[in-house]
Parts: C-alpha cells; structure tokens; sequence
C-alpha cells in the first residue's frame, strides 16, 4: 500500500495554482490561497495583471506568470504579492512550443530563473533578486528550440525537452554549476544522454530523479504488441556500470531486444499482468528509461502500456505520470504502484505544433521538495502528498 494523504476542497472559480509555503496560490485570480488542511483564505486585495498569463511556475517565494505559447513572462514575489520584472522570450515560433522556463536554489543559496531571454536557441541563468545574468557570454548556440526545462532537486542539473528540425524532440542535460564556471557550456549539447535508446524512439517527456534523466519516448512501427509475444526493438538497454557513448546519436551499441526483456517486472524480476490494456493506438509504443548522468549509463529501460506525458519526480525511484490521471510508477520496473483514476490531470500536448491552444483547466501544481501535487478544476481542488517511498 502506498502511504498517501488527500484533500479536496471545493471552490468557485479558478485559473492557475502554484505551491508557495504549505498552500497553493492562485496568482491569476488575485492571490486566493488553498490549504491542503481545508482551509480557503482570500486576499483583502485582488491583485489583477493587465494581460493574458495562463501559466504559472514557481519556487520559494517568486512566480514566473506567462503566456505558455507566447513571448511575455513576469517575475512576481508571493508574499506580499507585487511585480520584481518583466521576462520576455524570442517570436519566433513562440507559438508552436512551450514557455522556456524554470525556478530554482543556486548553490549558494540565491534563487533563480533559467529562460531563453535573448534567442530561442540561447540558453541563460539569472538571478531572481537583480536579474544578474550569471552566463553572459559570446554566445554560439546550437540551433535547437529550448523548452520543458526541469532541474535536479538539488540545482545541479538541468534538463530539457526541446526540439531540433525537422522537427524533432531531443533530451538535452547541463552541468549548472559547470555553466556558471564556464557559460559556453549552455551552448552546445550539453551533456550526451540517449534519446530514448535509438534514433528512432522520440521523446515525449523528461523530469530528473536525482541525478538520473528520466524520459519517457515513443515510437511507431509495425501492429505488433509489445506486451504480447516477442516481438523486437532497437534499442540501448541498461548496462549498469558501462558508460555510454559521447554522442547520443551514435547507434554503436544498440541492439535487439525481446520486449520480454523490456516488460514491466516486479522487484523479482517477474513479468506483471497488466490486466486491460490501455488505449494505446496500434503500431505505437511507449518506453520509460533513466539514463544516469554521474555514472554515464542507462539504469533501466521498460516498456509500458500507455503514454506518460508529463511527470513529477517523488524521492530517487518513482515518478508521478499526469497523462488522462495522476499514476505512480516504479521507474526500474515501470510498475504503475498507485492511480488517482478519478482525478483528470488533463491530456498532454505534443510538441511543436501549429495546433496549439492556450492551456485551459484542470491546472496542475507539482512540488517534488515535498512529494506532492495539486490538480484544480473549476469546482475542486484536490491536494495529494505522497509518503516515505525510498525507505
């Protein structure tokens, strides 16, 4: 059994929610605030902003507001609520991917912000308090599409999922503190990690657990069913201890694996049944891999039933996937160990597209710190916080 605690809370009308303290602010209508213990506090003053934010990400006591398909960001402080400065990203094809964004502690203890402030391709970190940029430099960036930027817990790290034409999604990691040491270092390809396994497997999504990427990829093919027979892909499977090699594209050691050996296993390595199956259109087939950047190797690769969109680390071994509902899964044996089927997390977008749509309720609040998240609805917000899962 999972440990867990849960709340719902019903409430009137909202727009965004963004964890600051123990609750989680709704910055796009004034300030009301949510406890998880029940309780609704709204602010003596609506503080409203004269344009068309609708998303919110934040660390500590400061909010990035932004048009998620747009160029305009703006950096507030939560307590008291008030403007620190305006954030602005490159037009070009701001509509088509997602706001480059992400908070987060600096070594010495600063806060943050990570973003494209000059060209979509040129990645920069700055302070929140001054806006110091911190990789100021002659810049000689990569001609990729920065987005989906999410950094280790303990800010060494960050990592992405961008996109390269033709177009193309790509897993980019970075050395923060080598970046701060050495800012050319944003400029390249940072630091190799594998794209899914092969050239054909496409990722979807990415977060860090710890110091592993997690990704998880698609791939079309054949009608074949990955969870039946045994059927073959090409792929780099784990090999614990042998590093990979420099360049992610390169194909040297990827080979044909049973999907047999990619199912999902219990923690002895047995295969799991997975009852019903998902609606997994034919021909397309997830995979889940942690790719360790300290050791330099792939720790696990799994297949699984149903797309994971968006995820949410919970500890070093688990993640919480937000696709159609809120599941927790083992990340070595890509195990869903616990489902929240009646919470509505919301359908994922792929990325780029020329169908993007400005993002509409349910929103979604994710703390990793604290092992917990919030999805609101224009009737309920509902508080999940996730117990000791390591120990």
């Amino acid at each position: 059994m999972v440990p867990f605690k849960r709340r719902d809370l019903d409430v009137t009308y909202l727009r965004s929610l963004a964890w600051h303290g123990d609750c989680a602010i709704d910055l796009l209508d004034g300030g009301t605030r949510y406890h998880p213990d029940g309780t609704i506090e709204e602010p003596r003053v609506h503080r409203g902003f004269a344009y068309k934010f609708d998303s919110v990400v934040s660390s500590g006591n400061h909010a990035v507001l932004h048009e998620k398909y747009g160029t305009k960001g703006l950096l507030v402080s939560m307590e008291p609520l008030d403007v620190v400065r305006e954030l602005n990203r490159s037009y070009y094809h701001a509509e088509d991917y997602a706001y480059p964004i992400a908070m987060f502690d600096l070594p010495d203890g600063r806060g943050a912000v990570a973003h494209c402030h000059k060209e979509y391709c040129s990645l920069d970190i700055e302070t929140v308090e001054g806006g110091e940029v911190l990789t100021e430099r002659t810049y000689n960036s990569s001609d990729i599409f920065h987005s989906k930027l999410d950094v280790s817990a303990d800010g060494r790290y960050l990592v992405e999922n961008g996109w390269v034409w033709h177009p193309w999604n790509v897993v980019q990691a970075y050395d923060i503190r080598r970046a701060l040491k050495e800012p050319g270092h944003l400029d390249g390809d940072g630091i190799a990690v594998p794209q899914g396994g092969s050239l054909g497997w496409e990722p979807e999504s990415v977060t860090m657990c710890g110091h592993h990427v997690v990704t998880a990829s698609v791939v079309e093919s054949g009608d074949g069913d990955p969870m039946e027979g045994e059927d073959e892909y090409e792929i780099k499977p784990a090999e614990k201890g042998i590093p990979e090699s420099v360049a992610p594209g390169d194909d040297s050691r990827v080979r044909r694996v049973a999907s047999s050996e990619l199912s999902i296993v219990d923690g002895q390595g047995n295969p799991i049944d997975l009852g019903v199956k998902a609606k997994r259109p034919p021909g397309l087939h997830y995979l889940l891999q942690a790719y360790d950047l300290d050791g330099g190797h792939i720790t696990s690769s799994r297949l699984m039933p149903d797309l994971v969109g968006r995820m949410m680390p919970v500890g070093s071994r688990h993640v919480v996937s937000f696709y159609d509902h809120p599941k927790l899964i083992e990340v070595a044996t890509g195990k869903v160990v616990a489902r929240w089927e009646d919470l509505f997390a919301g359908p994922e977008q792929g990325q780029p597209s020329a169908m993007m749509r400005p993002p509409t309720l349910p929103t979604l609040a994710c703390d990793p710190a604290h092992k917990r998240f919030a999805v609101g609805t224009e009737k309920r917000v509902t508080f999940v916080e996730l117990g000791d899962l390591d120990g």
